[in-house]
């Protein structure tokens, strides 16, 4: 159902100000970190079914800052036609794709950088027709916003600042914009339409997105690789290090425990100190999302003096700010940590958000939504300190549409310990990491580590039924679930039932859907054959003709989506036939999670 209104919403005529909207500003990077500001662009999309003639249109640059001087905007010349499905791209030189320049350097002046620093600053742009009729409109850094609030508003904006960070040294997979999570789709809300991805000017967004669900990253890898790309990064990417030896800040190194997975460790901070942001190269989505990983939470960071702090997230199925500014789950960080005095996060979707205080560290599980103001926190703080709870934790958080399980300690791959549960704002994206620390001394920082990282989809657990029994001369053995198939679950059981009383059964069992119902040579005309017998367990029958067949299933999230198929037979040696068995009709199950 997610998928179809998805679907439906993208060719859906929408915008502000106009009831058709045939075009939208479908990518775009504001500002970057260049001293050029050589990679800004706007991107827009023709997601209706007929040519459209921009002449005369134009992206208007719009300023967030009360008294702000006026920003410029850039007119589409007579003769501009975009085709369905076509991407235009205006920007500057260095731009991959652009169809308009606006200068040899960038398009700052109308993008709302017109004054020098001014990059963290609230702006936004509009795309309006000939007439001067909004079509659509994005704005950034909503969240310090102090010009009057404009009418064509989408949603609370986005409410941090999602930039490029194009450093020297950056490699193509940091480069980030800001894109609608599939093209052309506008739900009227900027928090929940765009999402940061790897920069695609010209071409289809998240194209560059090829990580697939069903994904296990251990971590192990040489200390110093980057896991061949899994995450993109605003700052610095993710790195393998020794737990021995993770090089905390330039110049220190600390020692942290082993995870329960053994070996190396992943280190998702910026030893030069500030915010990092990771993104999983992912394709985001509407529909499900399952992450799981070893998390290591800090008991408190003694060095911290007045005035500091630190904090990371987790999130899935949404994006965050290029910095790693942090919400403010519990209400008091902010307080804590006023060094950093930068109130714009831009978190979405759902998320673990720990907050590092001198003896402890406090996690709360919280839904952001489109990252504006209200996020609602959904359990804690869960108090982390030398005591309880501190350590190597398992964290999983699993979305399914609007609903939400999510997980702290217990057993990985398996829905235990700490278990929360609710309906959450559905909010498309990916995985997501932040960290930022608010420090004197970087050598202070405690950070976000992880080890065994684990994408999945989310599988509903399935069971179902097909063809018919065979009777013995006690009646049409049965078979059913007991429990739900999902991974993890050790009391998962195959009941039977119509058996004859003190005697023996056997449960067929294969990987793989049922058979179509096969003829069983020396049996019973009725006897048929719904689940290849690849195993076949032993059960005794009870006095009244019940059986169980205990079928543990692993807490391996590898196995999510399995097909398993299963048959009861019972033996009965007064049938007049060579192979005396009765049996149950087939039943199938899909493992979930």
């Amino acid at each position: 159902m997610s998928t179809l209104l998805a679907l439906l919403a993208a060719v859906a005529p929408q915008g502000p100000g106009s009831s058709t909207a045939p075009v939208v500003i479908n990518e775009f990077v504001h500002d970057d970190a260049g001293l050029t500001d050589d990679r800004e662009f706007v991107e827009l999309f023709n997601r209706s079914a007929a040519p459209v003639d921009l002449s005369g249109w134009r992206l208007q640059g719009e300023e967030g800052s009360a008294g702000g001087l006026p920003n410029g905007a850039f007119t589409f010349p007579v003769g501009t036609i975009i085709q369905p499905g076509e991407y235009l791209v205006v920007g500057s030189l260095q731009v991959p794709n652009a169809n308009f320049t606006t200068s040899s350097t960038s398009p700052s002046e109308w993008l709302g950088e017109n004054v020098a620093g001014s990059a963290n600053l609230p702006d936004g742009m509009t795309l309006r027709d000939a007439g001067g009729a909004v079509i659509d409109a994005v704005c950034w850094n909503f969240a310090v916003w102090t010009a009057t609030v404009p009418a064509w508003l989408e949603g609370s904006g986005l409410w941090g600042a999602m930039q490029m960070i194009d450093l020297s040294a950056q490699p193509a997979a940091g480069l980030l914009s800001a894109q609608r999570w599939q093209d052309g789709f506008d739900s009227n809300d900027n928090g929940r339409d765009f999402v940061a991805m790897q920069w695609t000017p010209g071409a289809a967004n998240g194209s560059l997105h090829t990580v697939l669900p069903n994904l296990v990253e251990n971590c192990d890898s040489f200390v110093g690789d980057n896991l061949n790309g899994l995450l993109s990064f605003s700052f610095v990417p993710a790195t393998i290090q020794d737990p021995a030896a993770v090089a905390v800040a330039t110049g220190a190194v600390r020692a942290y425990p082993p995870s329960p997975q053994g070996g190396n460790v992943v280190r998702a901070w910026d030893p030069t100190g500030g915010g990092n942001m990771l993104v999983a190269q992912t394709l985001p989505l509407l529909g499900s999302f399952l992450f799981e990983a070893w998390v290591h939470v800090a008991p408190g960071n003694p060095a911290m003096a007045a005035g500091e702090g630190e904090s990371w997230s987790i999130g899935v199925r949404g994006t965050t700010d290029s910095f790693g500014h942090p919400h403010d789950a519990g209400g008091t960080y902010y307080a804590q940590a006023a060094l950093c005095a930068n109130r714009s996060p831009g978190g979405t979707g759902v998320a673990w958000m720990a907050y590092v205080r001198n003896t402890q560290t406090d996690l709360y599980l919280v839904d952001a939504g489109n990252g504006g103001p209200g996020l609602t926190v959904l359990a804690g703080p869960i108090v982390c300190n030398a005591a309880q709870n501190s350590g190597w934790q398992r964290l999983r958080l699993r979305v399914d549409g609007t609903q939400l399980v999510a997980n702290f300690g217990g057993t990985f791959g398996a829905d235990n310990g700490q278990r929360f549960t609710a309906t959450v704002a559905d909010v498309p994206g990916a995985v997501w990491l932040q960290y930022r620390e608010c420090l004197i001394g970087n050598a202070n920082i405690t950070g976000l580590l992880l080890d065994r990282i684990e994408l999945y989809s989310a599988v509903p657990a399935q069971v179902s039924y097909s063809g018919q029994g065979s009777p013995t001369s006690g009646g049409t053995p049965s078979i059913a679930a007991v429990g739900s198939p999902v991974v993890g679950n050790a009391g998962f059981q195959l009941a039977g039932g119509n058996l004859l009383p003190f005697g023996v059964s056997l449960v067929a069992l294969d990987v793989g859907a049922l058979l179509p119902g096969l003829p069983v040579p020396g049996g019973a005309p009725t006897l048929a054959l719904y689940a290849n017998p690849a195993f076949v367990g032993t059960t005794l029958n009870s006095p009244t003709g019940t059986a169980a067949f205990a079928l543990p299933l692993p807490a391996v999230n590898a196995l999510i989506g399995t097909t398993v198929a299963a048959q009861y037979f019972d033996v009965d040696a007064g049938l007049p036939y060579a192979l005396p068995l009765g049996s149950s009709r087939g039943c199938q199950i899909v493992l979930g999670n």
